[in-house]
């Protein structure tokens, strides 16, 4: 068996990922099978598990491999901003909205998926931390709160959007509410 070459690898990698990803979105976290995932990525199933032993471990490498927001190189250079962008990804993610809420449930109960979405929740509090921090340095937000803290804050905030996304809200009044929530949280 001939080896493979790393870069290939990790396509095959970030295909079988995005092929979870729409498996999970269609079927739930819960409800899709490998069967399924292995289909979307039309790889045969041996050849999955090949790379990846279970859809948690898909899942952890999903979060894993997700940029953006997420990473601090994000921020670099940029100013406030960038964190009006992030209402952009928050109604971006709307159809993975209902998959969001599937994942939370479950982390109630499966140990795996809390240390995953646990793992993914801090990254990116952390990046946003870092951020914030360097904005308090400037002076261009309030300083009286830790940089966790207001990371943490606004962090949390999105999951009220969703809800308010589940409900219909327009995608301008969840810009308008983002914009106000930045501005309450961050006032100097």
């Amino acid at each position: 068996m001939p080896k493979l070459i790393p870069e290939y690898k990790e396509l095959i990698k970030t295909k079988i990922i995005q092929a979870a990803g729409r498996a999970f979105v269609e079927k739930g976290f819960r409800g899709a099978t490998m069967d399924d995932i292995a289909g979307n990525a039309g790889l045969s199933k041996p050849t999955l598990y090949a790379y990846f032993k279970n859809k948690q471990d898909i899942l952890r490498a999903g979060f894993k491999s997700m940029g953006g927001v997420l990473n601090p190189q994000y921020y670099e250079g940029r100013d406030l901003d960038a964190l009006e962008e992030i209402s952009d990804v928050i109604i971006g993610l709307k159809d993975v909205i209902p998959l969001t809420f599937e994942i939370l449930s479950l982390t109630s109960t499966d140990e795996d998926l809390r240390e995953i979405y646990l793992d993914y929740y801090n990254g990116m509090v952390n990046s946003l931390e870092i951020f914030l921090k360097k904005q308090q340095d400037k002076g261009t937000v309030r300083g009286d709160i830790d940089a966790h803290t207001l990371a943490t804050i606004l962090m949390d905030i999105p999951f009220g959007i969703y809800v308010q996304l589940t409900l219909t809200q327009s995608d301008e009044s969840i810009k308008e509410y983002w914009s106000n929530a930045l501005e309450a949280v961050l006032k100097k």
